[in-house]
């Protein structure tokens, strides 16, 4: 068996479901208006955190939110934490979308980085 024609073509099928699933996301930098918390729509016990951009459009249209849900650990702690040092400092974010929009027309977060 021949394994050596097999992986490079394992890493390219790999590497374009990554380039597939992040095309279509929207990116915003800049002062972020507000981010706010609620119960997730969702109704699986989860703190749902949206966070509302100055202009759009976001993936999803128009729209000028994106949001993410936290269980109180893990990433999402890390995406509020940045949220909190960057209206506490005034600095800007970049945030990448997931390019999906929820029910509500809202982009989810794949990611946040304090400039």
């Amino acid at each position: 068996m021949n394994i050596f024609g097999t992986v490079p073509r394992i890493c390219t099928l790999v590497g374009l479901m990554f380039v597939g699933q992040s095309a279509f996301a929207s990116t915003f930098t800049g002062v972020t208006i507000a981010f706010v918390s609620g119960m997730s729509p969702t109704g699986n016990g989860l703190l749902r955190v949206s966070i509302q951009i100055p202009s759009g459009p976001t993936s999803c249209g128009n729209a000028t939110w994106y949001a993410y849900e936290y269980n109180g650990t893990g990433i999402g702690g890390v995406w509020t934490a940045t949220l909190l040092a960057a209206q506490a400092s005034g600095r800007s974010v970049l945030i990448t979308g997931t390019g999906t929009c929820d029910q509500f027309a809202v982009e989810g977060v794949a990611a946040i980085q304090l400039n």
